[in-house]
């Protein structure tokens, strides 16, 4: 495909599916994405939670390339799987993204030592330790911005993980809009 016909898919796509809003003036979509990942994280993962609030880490720290570009931009998933990601938020929009960023947090959960001794985190079972470590500060953010291969792929389990009927099933349209509204009515 040349460049042409790429630059208008693009263009198109920030029109028609909201991606223009990422960038206006103030990055609100971004600010407000944060803020419904907060409340999904909240609600969803809550030893995830607990983790960050507890070691002071805010959504913003780790997930602005993942909105910004919507996972295009290699740092967090392989091409595949970014570009399945493209795939749904075209056929579902924000609640696709929402989905996989939660299925992939739980991931996170786990390797980062909230799961359970059954889910050790991933430098203590690669050392060949007993029994999960919670990670701090800096350990989580690393792992955030470097999440492992093997946990994001292949791309059609994340997704099958992030569409599961048992996992966050009320993370739809209408949750994002009562979420947003609370956004809005916060910013005044």
């Amino acid at each position: 495909m040349s460049s042409t016909p790429l630059r208008l898919l693009v263009l198109s796509a920030s029109f028609s599916y909201g991606l223009r809003d990422i960038f206006s003036s103030g990055l609100k979509r971004v600010t407000l994405s944060f803020f419904i990942l907060e409340e999904l994280i909240a609600l969803h993962l809550p030893l995830l939670h607990n983790h960050f609030t507890s070691n002071a880490i805010s959504v913003h720290m780790f997930a602005s390339g993942w909105f910004m570009t919507l996972f295009s931009s290699l740092n967090t998933l392989p091409l595949t799987s970014a570009a399945r990601v493209w795939d749904l938020y075209i056929t579902h929009g924000w609640c696709a993204v929402f989905r996989i960023v939660l299925a992939l947090l739980r991931r996170v959960e786990r390797g980062v030592g909230l799961g359970g001794p059954d889910n050790a985190n991933i430098n203590n079972a690669e050392s060949g330790g007993g029994g999960a470590v919670v990670f701090d500060f800096s350990a989580t953010l690393e792992f955030l911005h470097r999440i492992p291969t093997r946990l994001v792929t292949p791309a059609e389990t994340l997704v099958a993980e992030a569409f599961d009927p048992t996992f966050c099933p009320d993370v739809t349209p209408g949750l994002l809009r009562r979420i947003e509204a609370q956004f809005d009515e916060r910013e005044g």
